[in-house]
């Protein structure tokens, strides 16, 4: 059986500023660095060097900060009903 490759995602390379973009979507919750990184499920220091530019968000992770900085409401509530 043949394989359809998967449509790639935006490329990270698309978007230089994802620290930037980390920063907004925790503050769009008001959720502090511990809090927000239990509602994505990583570590806090994973969150922090998000922020400072030290790593950079997978392309999951980058797509869930877009939707996240986009409408932080409905994103944690669909997040938060996804662990029950």
């Amino acid at each position: 059986m043949r394989q359809t490759p998967l449509p790639r995602l935006r490329a990270l390379e698309s978007n230089p500023d994802t620290a930037r973009l980390a920063r907004l979507a925790r503050e769009a919750t008001e959720l502090d660095r511990d809090d927000f990184a239990r509602v994505l499920r990583v570590p806090p220091v994973t969150v922090g060097r998000w922020e400072l530019g030290a790593t950079r968000p997978g392309p999951v992770e980058e797509v869930l900060l877009r939707a996240i900085a986009a409408d932080p409401e409905v994103c944690l509530r669909l997040i938060e009903g996804s662990a029950s």
